[in-house]
């Protein structure tokens, strides 16, 4: 199985306006291709068999549907840009700036036959059907603005900031064709999964005990969100379903 190509391209710029004021400026596109292809050989008519005595695949590759199996026209792109706006002096530095994020996915999987075999010991064991084509359409963007602020009063250095985000997400309208063990089936866009919003206070202070920088007492607390993309999305997708079988009797 083949995948690929993935890219990223990046580019920044900044510029110091005075010896206080500093401007900077940033781009990233993210290119993912995840289309897995058939190697030489393998044809749609070959089908994906795992024997249990020496767990070896052969015939076709079958992984899990969301993730590995044969597709075309995958994509996991993302572009993000930041821009912020930074004001320096010797006991006060003051920063605010912005992030954006749009996120882009799309993805189209089948199996050879819709059905994988299992053997043990090159005598059937089990059989899995699969309900494919899978198809899923997920759009996301990503908003953080934020300030922060140091000042510094002899001993004392006090460091404030709040950040606020917003992620939203939704899935595009889908049609998706019949397959051997499932009718073609439409479904509508669904927006946000999620529509999230967080404001995110962070606080912190360092005093120098004995005012020669080498022995200080820190403090800080602050409120962080965790990552999230579009694995949180798909989640919410129509779902390929497969049905398992086994039958120690199976000819």
């Amino acid at each position: 199985m083949k995948q690929g190509p993935s890219r990223l391209t990046q580019a920044t710029w900044s510029n110091p306006a005075t010896n206080r004021l500093l401007f900077e400026a940033g781009a990233t596109y993210g290119y993912n291709g995840q289309s897995p292809t058939r190697t030489e050989g393998v044809t749609r008519d070959d089908i994906s068999v795992t024997e249990l005595s020496t767990g070896l695949v052969y015939g076709s590759y079958t992984g899990p549907i969301a993730c590995c199996a044969y597709g075309q026209g995958n994509r996991s792109n993302q572009a993000n840009e930041r821009f912020s706006v930074s004001y320096i002096t010797g006991s006060h530095a003051l920063k605010t700036g912005l992030f954006l994020l749009h996120g882009f996915h799309d993805q189209y999987q089948e199996v050879n036959g819709s059905i994988a075999y299992t053997f043990r010991n090159q005598v059937p064991d089990s059989l899995t059907q699969y309900a494919v084509p899978y198809r899923a359409s997920v759009r996301l963007r990503n908003l953080g603005l934020y300030a922060q602020d140091q000042w510094t009063v002899r001993k004392l250095t006090l460091n404030l900031g709040v950040r606020f985000d917003s992620f939203n997400g939704y899935n595009l309208d889908q049609d998706v064709e019949a397959g051997l063990y499932v009718d073609a089936r439409h479904f509508d866009r669904v927006d946000n999964v999620p529509n999230w919003k967080d404001v995110s206070p962070r606080i912190g202070a360092a005093y120098d005990l004995f005012g020669n920088g080498k022995t200080a007492v820190k403090a800080s607390i602050g409120r962080y969100v965790s990552k999230s993309g579009r694995r949180h999305r798909r989640g919410e997708q129509p779902r390929a379903g497969h049905g398992h079988q086994r039958d120690s009797d199976v000819d």
